[in-house]
């Protein structure tokens, strides 16, 4: 399910889409609970940071709509392992 979900955040942002979406969903149809989306939303950008620190990429997550396309499908693919998509109109 991991693997599906990375590919339908990935082909989110191929088709355009670089800033954090303002809204999130979950497939399964679940509850978003807004204080785990936040602690998962805060892990993501760390493992974006990372990488940028460890030379994978140029740019750093202190601000999500400064992301670049390879932070953003990072960090897309990221909320996407912990079970979160874009919401449409995003």
């Amino acid at each position: 399910m991991r693997a599906s979900l990375a590919v339908i955040a990935n082909a989110a942002v191929l088709s355009g889409c670089v800033s954090e979406p303002k809204a999130w969903v979950r497939p399964d149809g679940q509850a978003i609970n807004p204080s785990q989306l936040e602690l998962d939303r805060t892990a993501c950008k760390g493992e974006v940071e990372r990488a940028a620190i460890a030379g994978q990429s140029e740019s750093t997550v202190d601000n999500p709509v400064g992301m670049d396309r390879q932070d953003n499908r990072a960090f897309l693919g990221c909320m996407a392992s912990y079970g979160y998509l874009a919401a449409k109109g995003n």
